[in-house]
């Protein structure tokens, strides 16, 4: 907006060498360049957040064109650039900037935003033809009149602001409608429809009735501050739309978020109960095995009834105690009749031991009793030799004796 009145007081200034606007355009450019700083750091704040080449691109050319203001304006202070230059540049310079709203348009994907954005968009451009009219319009007049492009150019401009306003108007909501027409009544718009027709009329000949450049410009930068109040509604509008958009966005937000937020622990509480379905009875599975690795086959094993794998491995568990307790207590039955056997045989030992003893005992004594016997028998054998030989001599003695006997028988 700003951009927009310091190019109409410019090309006055150009217009007239210097002789019009020389205490105006100073202040202008100084409300020029109070936004200045802030749309810049914003722009390329925006633009680095957003993914967008063409949007990059749309503010890239705006910040180089927004970069040579300040030559733009030694130059128009040193009469260096006539009028017309200096339209060009600053004409250039705002459409660029007003690319860069509607590059905005493309990234709404909502319809109602899409067409409020386009609703806004297109009412700047018909304002921005309306700044060019002022200072096409102001350079003309301060050249004292019109060559014919700058005649049709002031025309045209006219004519594309009713275009543009068309547009808005069609998009627009009916309460911005009627405050566009409420709002573009009055002197104001009535003097610029005056000294509209006076250009119209005399502009290529000169006559142009006493009208001035800074007269024109009063003028017209009133009907466009009219213009200016109508575009800060549009704009209160739309950042209402956006606020309540974004309002609500947070609130569906926030619901989902509850919703997510509430599905989650429904989730994880199943998720507990799921797991401690499957995890407690495993562990109680395991409690069970290792009982039963300890040698505890009276245990009781749990989850018996259970359809699931837990149930199986229960059930498959319990038919290996089951096995295992039957094979175990069959060993212990037959350990029990091998220890009773071997108690048995261990007695029978004993007692074979102790005969074993006895008889041994018995054998000594007999051993004994057999070499006294033996001794008894050496000693009647002598005695019976002795006896033998006793008898031998006696029987000699006694054959002898015979013989004598019979000898003396003889004789």
């Amino acid at each position: 907006h700003h951009l927009q009145r310091e190019r109409g007081a410019s090309a006055i200034f150009a217009g007239t060498k210097g002789a019009q606007m020389r205490t105006e355009l100073p202040a202008q450019r100084k409300l020029t360049d109070e936004p200045r700083g802030a749309a810049m750091g914003f722009l390329a704040e925006f633009s680095a957040s957003v993914n967008s080449d063409g949007f990059k691109a749309a503010v890239a050319q705006a910040q180089q064109a927004v970069s040579a203001l300040d030559g733009t304006r030694r130059s128009i202070d040193e009469l260096k650039i006539a009028a017309p230059v200096s339209n060009t540049y600053f004409t250039e310079t705002i459409g660029k900037l007003l690319a860069v709203t509607g590059e905005i348009v493309k990234f709404s994907t909502r319809g109602d935003t899409s067409a409020a954005i386009s609703s806004y968009v297109s009412f700047m451009q018909g304002k921005e033809r309306a700044g060019q009219e002022r200072a096409n319009g102001a350079a003309g007049i301060s050249e004292g009149k019109f060559d014919l492009a700058g005649y049709v150019r002031v025309l045209g401009l006219r004519a594309s602001q009713e275009t543009y306003f068309s547009e808005f108007s069609a998009a627009a909501t009916p309460v911005q409608r009627e405050f566009f027409q409420t709002t573009m009544q009055g002197n104001a718009v009535e003097s610029v429809m005056k000294m509209r027709g006076i250009i119209a009329a005399g502009g290529m000949t000169g006559d142009l009735q006493g009208l001035d450049g800074k007269s024109w410009f009063d003028a017209t930068t009133a009907r466009i501050d009219l213009l200016k109040a109508v575009e800060d509604r549009i704009a209160s509008d739309l950042i209402g739309m956006t606020s309540s958009i974004q309002a609500h966005a947070t609130q569906v937000f926030l619901v989902f978020s509850l919703i997510v937020m509430l599905a989650f622990a429904v989730t994880l509480a199943v998720a507990v109960l799921i797991t401690l379905s499957v995890t407690r009875p495993l562990k109680q599975a395991c409690a069970g095995m290792i009982e039963l690795a300890n040698g505890n086959f009276d245990i009781h094993l749990s989850n018996l009834d259970r359809r699931d794998e837990t149930g199986q491995i229960a059930r498959a568990a319990a038919m290996i105690v089951d096995k295992i307790g039957t094979t175990i207590r069959n060993v212990k039955l037959s350990a029990n009749e091998v220890t009773g056997a071997s108690s048995e045989i261990a007695s029978g030992t004993t007692d074979l031991s102790q005969r074993t003893e006895e008889q041994a005992a018995s054998l000594e004594e007999t051993s004994a009793s057999m070499e006294q016997m033996t001794a008894t028998v050496h000693k009647n054998t002598a005695a019976a030799q002795q006896a033998t030989q006793i008898a031998a001599q006696a029987s000699d003695v006694a054959g002898r004796g015979g013989e004598i006997v019979s000898q003396r028988d003889d004789l």
